[in-house]
């Protein structure tokens, strides 16, 4: 998996003609996928090297904060995504309902999760068992 934090069209196309022998996936990360201009044209250019994508777990974050759950899944359909992240490096979710978003978003695609957290103060013990 390689992050892309906000590489433009042009860039993207110039990664993908190097490295795309040794990428198995992009993570659009922290959100660059919102703001980032000419969006769909660079879809386009991982999708040309059938190139999964997909938005990264803040983004999911960020809608998840602000209620936006099912406009979430809209955006994610709006551009063809179908590998997505819930995480909850950023805001806390209690881990029955994070299981919930991951059984939800199941529907609509192939989803990862993350495992930590952005807080260096939050430390998560490891499972037993």
């Amino acid at each position: 998996m390689v992050m892309d934090k906000g590489l433009s069209v042009q860039e993207a196309k110039n990664f993908m003609s190097v490295a795309d022998p040794h990428v198995d996936m992009v993570k659009l990360g922290f959100g660059t996928s919102y703001v980032t201009p000419n969006l769909k044209e660079k879809l386009e250019v991982y999708r040309s090297y059938n190139m999964p994508v997909y938005f990264g777990g803040t983004l999911f974050e960020a809608f998840l904060i602000r209620n936006q759950f099912e406009e979430y899944i809209s955006v994610c359909k709006e551009f063809g995504i179908s590998l997505m992240e819930v995480s909850d490096g950023s805001i806390t979710i209690p881990h029955a309902e994070k299981c919930g978003y991951i059984e939800k978003l199941c529907k609509h695609g192939t989803v990862l999760s993350e495992v930590g957290s952005k807080d260096a103060a939050h430390i998560i013990p490891p499972i037993n068992g």
